[in-house]
Formats: structure tokens, C-alpha cells, sequence
């Protein structure tokens, strides 16, 4: 199959980076963007540039509890010990808190951490701690019925929470997520963008995001095997994600970086994972 690899460049893309540093996004923001790429237990993640598909540059170690919940990842960068998260749960596999830390002077130094509160089993607070548990940031989640439809977030300053931004959900036949709008004032009264989500028989098909000027800032299409695992992700005509299996479990990934200056990313943003169970 011939798959169109003509590079897309955008100055849109640069506002999109700016709002996502502005807004300090991180890892551990609630995932909505469905889960399809499966449950693979693996044991460690390695990336390779794929220009030096033999230098591992850094590697993940992956430790599971008895529900199968993520309790500890540490992350080695040339071999030596970086970075460490750990999550602790209930015995119903409710998240309760999240903690990062950084090898520093030959020992593993707190970062910052999660705690996640609930109401009647939904989560309705995140509150972020720095390294001497000052409250840095929260994020309050509101639900109409049993789903999500508003994210909100904030950070403390001069003794009072600031409005960061939000994200409202709306959803088909009540389960589908379809459509994510982006709200960067406290009165929620201009949507800055808007993600669309196109699915087929459960699986996302289709994203698109839309920025406030209504023009499309890039478009994106996932394709999976007969399996249902994500077999490869084409955006704006580049595939930029081909995933590969063996007896049903991931066992390699190839990105591809096709952005107006990738430079950011390690390698440019075009990395090999290797995966081990």
C-alpha cells in the first residue's frame, strides 16, 4: 500500500504549542481520547532513534499490581535512573494518588504528586502538590448524569485560584465522546477550539481539531487490524504512528514527526519502541 508522506507545514501548529504551554498540561490529565489501543501488560518500553535504530536512549520499567492497575514506572535515560511515578490505589482499582520523582545525589527526590478525590464513585477533584506539599494547581470535574461534561482548571497565586482552562464533552447515544470544546476564560463564552471525534462500531475512525478561526488545524485518521489493535494513524496525509504485533500483544511502534520544527522532540519525534512482557 502506498501511503502519501508529503510534509504539512502549518504556522497554526504554533499557537496550538503556545496554548499547551501556557495551560502546563502534563501526563496525568484524564484521557478521553478512547481507549482502543488495547491492554498490553508490558513489561519495560524502549526507545531508539530511527536513524540509530541500535542506541537505546532511554528505557521504561513497568510494575502492575494484582488488578492489573500501573503501580510504578521508572524510566532509565542511557541505563541510569531519571525519573519514577507512583500510583496508589484502592483495593477497586480507584486511583487515590500519583507521585513523581527524580534521581537526584544518588537517591529518588519527590517532584510532585496527585490526589484524586470522589464523590459516589466519580472523580470530582485533582489536586497537585509540589515537593513540600504546597497545593499548586486542581482540576474539578463536573458530570451530567453519569458522564463527564466539564474538565476545569486552575493554578494558586497571590493567595487565590486562577481560572487556567476548560474542556467541555458532549457525547452520542450517551456513551461516544464526538466533540471536546477548549474554553480559556473563566465565563466560557468563546470556544478556542474544538476536537471532533468520528467513530465506527466502538473504535475511533476519525480527529479533527478546529481552532477558533474555523479553520482545520490538522486532521487525523486511525486504521486497526483484524484484531481491533491500532495498526497505523495518518495525519494530515503523513502516517505518523505504525504499531506491530506478535500473538495478539504490541511488540514495536514507529513514530514519525512531520511538524513545521520537531526539533523539540528526541530524534525529531521519530523514535522506535520496543516492547518486552
Amino acid at each position: 500500500m502506498n501511503f502519501i508522506t508529503n510534509k504539512i507545514k502549518e504556522i497554526l501548529v504554533i499557537s496550538s504549542v503556545l496554548f499547551l504551554v501556557s495551560c502546563q498540561k502534563d501526563e496525568f490529565d484524564i484521557d478521553m481520547n478512547f481507549k482502543n489501543k488495547g491492554n498490553f501488560f508490558y513489561q519495560t518500553q524502549s526507545a531508539f532513534c530511527q536513524r540509530e535504530s541500535e542506541k537505546e536512549i532511554w528505557s521504561k520499567s513497568f510494575y502492575y499490581d494484582k488488578n492489573n492497575n500501573l503501580t510504578e514506572t521508572i524510566t532509565f535515560r542511557y541505563n541510569k535512573p531519571d525519573k519514577k511515578k507512583k500510583s496508589v490505589f484502592t483495593g477497586y482499582s480507584k486511583r487515590l494518588s500519583d507521585s513523581t520523582f527524580y534521581y537526584r545525589n544518588k537517591q529518588w527526590e519527590l517532584s510532585y504528586s496527585y490526589q484524586y478525590k470522589y464523590s459516589r464513585n466519580k472523580l470530582t477533584e485533582r489536586l497537585k502538590h509540589d515537593e513540600d506539599g504546597t497545593i499548586t494547581h486542581k482540576s474539578i470535574y463536573k458530570y451530567s448524569s453519569s458522564k463527564l461534561q466539564w474538565e476545569e482548571f486552575y493554578y494558586f497565586t497571590n493567595e487565590k485560584w486562577q481560572f487556567q482552562y476548560a474542556h467541555k464533552y458532549e457525547y452520542y447515544n450517551r456513551d461516544q465522546v464526538i466533540k471536546k470544546k477548549s474554553y480559556t476564560t473563566e465565563a466560557k463564552d468563546e470556544v478556542y477550539d474544538t476536537y471532533i471525534y468520528i467513530n465506527k462500531n466502538g473504535k475511533l475512525r476519525e480527529e479533527k481539531r478546529i481552532i477558533r478561526t474555523g479553520k482545520t488545524s490538522y486532521e487525523k485518521k486511525f486504521y486497526y487490524t483484524s484484531k481491533g489493535f491500532i495498526d497505523y494513524i495518518i495525519k494530515d496525509d503523513n502516517i505518523i504512528e505504525q504499531n506491530f504485533y506478535e500473538n495478539d500483544k504490541l511488540i514495536e511502534k514507529h513514530t514519525f514527526n512531520f511538524g513545521i520544527d520537531p526539533g523539540f522532540s528526541p530524534c525529531y519525534g521519530n523514535l522506535i519502541y520496543k516492547y518486552e512482557y
